[in-house]
């Protein structure tokens, strides 16, 4: 039986799965010694829809000098990837600054494309403050809101397990597997995965993959 951890807003289950020399391709360095590999289940009940709003409200880029947001800043519901938006024409840039699921101070930069949605890659788990630069663009708002991106809490080996994921609705009975399996985020020092359905309020997901961390 596998022990279950908690953190925050997200509930963990890791169990041994074996011990090998490798572990396939999934081991980039072999050093001769067998190694720990564990089955992970990470619960996210209901996360918040994949949105450019929600995390930050509509805030005028400025026209003169950098300006530097702290206040009216939504937290992230799980670790998870940012995104944002213009309501006209900007090309200026963003920098989100805050904390990722490891405690770990991070920061990414943001290039505006006007009404597109701009993704982000990395996990946060907590902003700390967003850096407007300059506009060069006409007058424009920006809206922040929260990637598809969930943080996971160890490291990710691969999302290889029979039945890696499930979107459920009203409970276990009501759990259908994806069709297609998450994909692991791969962008450098990012830990997390994102879903092939839609994230959305109405739903839990459980992810399962495999980790060399127990913790």
């Amino acid at each position: 039986m596998g022990k279950i951890y908690r953190i925050p807003a997200q509930k963990v289950e890791v169990g041994l799965l074996e011990c090998r020399n490798g572990f396939g391709t999934l081991k980039t360095t072999d050093t001769g010694a067998d190694f720990p590999v564990f089955a992970c289940t990470e619960v996210f009940e209901n996360p918040k829809a994949t949105a450019s709003t929600g995390c930050l409200g509509a805030t005028a880029l400025p026209s003169e000098a950098a300006t530097t947001v702290t206040e009216g800043i939504t937290q992230p519901d799980y670790p998870r990837s940012l995104q944002m938006v213009a309501s006209a024409a900007a090309t200026s840039v963003v920098t989100a600054y805050g904390y990722d699921q490891f405690g770990n101070a991070i920061n990414e930069a943001f290039t505006l494309n006007g009404t597109s949605d701009v993704l982000g890659t990395k996990v946060f788990a907590s902003i700390t403050k967003f850096v407007l630069a300059t506009r060069i663009d006409g007058a424009a708002n920006l809206t922040v809101g929260f990637g598809k991106i969930l943080g996971t809490s160890r490291r990710v080996l691969g999302l290889a397990l029979d039945g890696a994921v499930f979107a459920t609705s009203g409970g276990k009975l009501a759990s259908v597997q994806e069709t297609t399996r998450p994909v692991k985020a791969t962008t450098a020092g990012v830990q997390g995965a994102y879903f092939n359905t839609a994230l959305a309020a109405t739903n839990t997901y459980i992810l399962r993959y495999h980790t060399d961390e127990i913790r």
